[in-house]
């Protein structure tokens, strides 16, 4: 439902989901993905923060998290978020990407503010 762009009725799904303890974390991560997708950025980081709870080491759930601290501009709560994921995983390639992406929102916020 979700990927057929049926937000609502995926959103119940999912919901439903969390009760049961060995879903909780996919189920969470899937709501804020859908709450991302309606740019509820709030919402999905409280569901991210969720996920979390019951899977600490979710390579999704804690990028997606560093996604949308980023989109939030959060940008220093990003940094650490990330390099704790990377501390985890050294090889995923998503958390090297936003660390890359947030080197760069760095950059430009250091170039617009008169720093070097």
């Amino acid at each position: 439902m979700q990927y057929q762009g049926r937000f609502e009725e995926a959103y119940a799904a999912y919901y439903k989901a969390t009760w049961n303890y060995e879903w909780q974390s996919a189920a969470y991560y899937h709501l804020a993905e859908i709450n991302c997708c309606c740019s509820e950025f709030g919402k999905a980081l409280e569901q991210l923060e969720r996920s979390l709870e019951t899977a600490a080491r979710n390579l999704k759930a804690r990028n997606l998290t560093t996604a949308v601290l980023r989109r939030l501009g959060r940008v220093s709560e990003a940094q650490v978020h990330v390099r704790d994921t990377v501390r985890i995983d050294p090889l995923d390639i998503w958390s090297r990407n936003e660390l890359r992406l947030l080197s760069a929102s760095t950059e430009i916020a250091h170039r617009k503010s008169g720093r070097q």
